[in-house]
């Protein structure tokens, strides 16, 4: 039906004049709405809205009518008249609205190219020379989604320490702890909130235990005595320049002789760089890591058991 028709067969004149103003109203909504311009000022909105000057001054008068009367505290339908509350309320809206989609879309002009910005980063890290992937289950349900990690080694830089971790990942320890050194089905053992994440506590214990022959001359028989799971070939006096600036940063203990490994949760934990050696950078699953770090400990437990289901070199 054509808009002229739908105002000359109104039935009353507060109806055709109603019917008026929607007609008037209605491009602006559709133009506010496309969302594909900005809006410089409120000038800009009558011009659109109102094509002859008497309406535009007539929308003038009444939003500025609303908006004094509104910041007084008063009703505006006695004061302006109900087409006058009406118009200065969707005006408003629909300014706050483009006004704030404005903004908005400015924010995001100024906000840099997060592409550019891995690329400058990943330019400056060291060479990886190999990729660890773990599958991550949290809690105790083997229903629970595994959930992938994986963690880049920096070879060069730690050549021993980043030995030891791909031992342990692979399950491929030549030492006498052997496949008992596995990072597969080993726990998260230690969070502490917004410091570090360490692993790990491994299926069958951090110790290794092994049976010798008593030397004891009241008796003859066999014994069994602990040994740490990393033997002497794992430790190392080597260290490098790398520091904990990046949140996922990976390192292992000065001086090696475990498995054990920290994940900072955050960047600058400068507080790791007096104890540990950066040996790689978690590339993949730091939403895994965020998570973990939220993770409370009961004593020396975590409340949520978070498992290696897997480890591999990729």
């Amino acid at each position: 039906l054509d808009p002229g028709e739908m105002v000359r067969h109104s039935g009353s004149g507060r109806r055709r004049r109603r019917w008026t103003a929607i007609l008037k109203v209605a491009p602006l909504t559709t133009f506010l709405l496309s969302g594909s311009f900005s809006l410089p000022s409120l000038n800009f909105v009558f011009d659109v809205v109102a094509s002859d000057a008497r309406f535009s001054q007539e929308i003038r008068s009444r939003t500025a009518c609303h908006a004094a009367f509104s910041d007084e505290g008063m009703p505006t339908s006695k004061a302006c008249g109900r087409r006058a509350s009406m118009i200065g309320v969707g005006l408003g809206t629909m300014l706050q609205a483009t006004e704030a989609a404005h903004a908005s879309k400015q924010k995001l002009a100024r906000r840099p190219n997060k592409a550019q910005v891995s690329t400058e980063s990943a330019a400056d890290e060291p060479k990886i020379t190999a990729r660890c992937e773990f599958s991550v289950r949290f809690g105790k349900e083997r229903v629970s989604k595994n959930r992938k990690l994986v963690i880049g080694l920096f070879g060069e830089e730690a050549p021993i320490l980043t030995r030891t971790f791909l031992q342990a990942c692979t399950g491929t320890y030549p030492g006498e702890a052997g496949d008992k050194a596995n990072y597969k089905l080993a726990d998260v053992k230690t969070v502490v909130k917004d410091k570090v994440i360490t692993w790990a506590k491994f299926k069958e214990g951090n110790n290794n235990a092994v049976m010798v022959q008593t030397d004891d001359k009241r008796w003859v028989g066999n014994k069994v005595i602990f040994k740490s799971l990393a033997g002497p070939e794992t430790n190392t006096d080597e260290v490098n320049n790398l520091r904990h600036d990046l949140a996922g940063r990976v390192s292992m203990k000065k001086g090696g002789g475990t498995f054990d490994f920290n994940v900072a949760p955050v960047a600058d934990a400068s507080w790791l760089d007096e104890t540990d050696v950066v040996i790689g950078q978690v590339l993949e699953g730091m939403d895994i890591i965020a998570d973990i770090n939220e993770i409370k400990m009961y004593g020396s437990k975590t409340l949520t058991q978070v498992r290696f289901m897997n480890s591999t070199k990729v």
